[in-house]
Formats: C-alpha cells, sequence, structure tokens
C-alpha cells in the first residue's frame, strides 16, 4: 500500500470529525505522529504499525476513503432531477439515457449503470456546458450561476492545498487560489463562508492539467487529476 501523504492524512481527519469516527481520528492522528517520528532525526519508538497491525484492514485509510459518502453521490439525485434529460444533445448507444455518462439513470442492463453519477471520468469532461462553458457538462455545483445545469449546494472542502498547484495569487490577500472562499485572510473581500465554484473568478481559467471549469479544486475534475477530491 502506498503511504499517505501529509495532507492526504489532514484531509481524511477533518472527513473522519466532520463524520463523527473518533476511533478512525485517534487512529489517523497515531498515523500522523509515526509519520513526524520518521522524519525526526531519532525516530520515536512508538507501538503504532502503518501496515503491520492484524486488524490493519478495519482502519485501512484508503477502504475507508473509499466507503465514506462522496459528494458526487450527495449530489447525484439533485443534479438528475435538476436538468430534465432533454437538455442533453448526446445520449447513450446501448440504453439511449441522456447524459451518456455513468450514472443510476442508466437502464440497470447497461454497463453504464452506477450508483453515482460519474463527472470525474473522461467521458463527461469530453465536452462543455452549452449554457455556461463549465466542464465537465454534467449538472453539478460546478456550473456557474443562473446555468439550468448548476447544482446549488454547497460543497464543504477546503480548496487551498498546498498539492493542487495553483499559480495565480488573490490580488488583495495573497492567498491562492484567488477564488472565493473561507481560505482568504478574514479583512479580504474574497473571503466566504464557503468554496465558491459558481462564480466568474472560479471560471476564469480551466485546469491546466485536465481541463476542468472551474479550475478550483473539486469532484468536477478527472479522477486522476490532482485538483480531484471525492
Amino acid at each position: 500500500m502506498v503511504r499517505p501523504s501529509h495532507s492526504e492524512i489532514q484531509r481524511a481527519k477533518e472527513k473522519a470529525q466532520l463524520h463523527g469516527d473518533w476511533m478512525m481520528l485517534d487512529k489517523l492522528s497515531q498515523l500522523e505522529q509515526r509519520r513526524a517520528a520518521e522524519l525526526a532525526p531519532e525516530p520515536v519508538q512508538d507501538d503504532f504499525s502503518y501496515n503491520s497491525s492484524s486488524d490493519s484492514s478495519s482502519w485501512d485509510l484508503d477502504e475507508w476513503l473509499a466507503n465514506l459518502p462522496s459528494i458526487a453521490k450527495d449530489h447525484t439525485s439533485l443534479a438528475l432531477k435538476t436538468v430534465d434529460s432533454s437538455d442533453y444533445k448526446y445520449w447513450c448507444k446501448s440504453c439511449d439515457a441522456r447524459p451518456p455518462v455513468a450514472g443510476p439513470h442508466h437502464d440497470s442492463s447497461c454497463s453504464r449503470n452506477q450508483v453515482v453519477l460519474v463527472i470525474s471520468s473522461e467521458l463527461a469532461h469530453k465536452r462543455c456546458c452549452r449554457h455556461c462553458d463549465a466542464t465537465p457538462y454534467v449538472a453539478g455545483a460546478h456550473h456557474r450561476r443562473g446555468c439550468p445545469r448548476r447544482v446549488e449546494e454547497h460543497i464543504e472542502e477546503r480548496v487551498d492545498d498546498g498539492e493542487y498547484g495553483y499559480s495565480t495569487p488573490c490580488k488583495h490577500c495573497g492567498v491562492k487560489p484567488f477564488s472565493q472562499g473561507p481560505h482568504h485572510d478574514s479583512s479580504c473581500d474574497r473571503c466566504w463562508g464557503y468554496s465558491a465554484y459558481s462564480t466568474k473568478l472560479a471560471h476564469m481559467y480551466e485546469c491546466k492539467e485536465c481541463g476542468a471549469r472551474p479550475f478550483p479544486a473539486g469532484p468536477h475534475h478527472e479522477s486522476g487529476c490532482k485538483r480531484y477530491f471525492r
């Protein structure tokens, strides 16, 4: 198993706290201490082992994250109810469902039938929205305000992680990304209580890695993109 990075552990701790999984939070804190000890000049010995515990499967980080309710899953029913299928130009070649991206709207016998609307797939990123140019084109929280494909739900995740590789800072307070969110200084006009995806600033650029628009990190990026999270 690939060891999680410090930022991955931090995000996992935030999710554990959000979902009230205190046992997982405790184990993640131990893992964080272990990683810090490994980087110290004289490693501190403790009785915590990342991958040798007899019950390691019960707290496997990747498995635990995979079983968490994803943003895409939470927004799937909203996305399918928000937009009438006739608004999509293209359809599935196997079952005629619109849009053709994988999701629960496909026939049960169709290979694209899945519990979650997969907006992070290459197929979903093939086109942009004909109303607001958002990519992927399927309905979601990443569309512009006023777009009929926008799901009006906030994504409670911070998008200012150092690993996301933003290049342009806010001209007022210097943080990255420059789009609105809670990561700005409290005195900055762009300091919002949630990370904005539907604003002009967020849609100013596309992701330099996967072409997603808006550019801030989120579940609308392709799954292999470093700015993607569930």
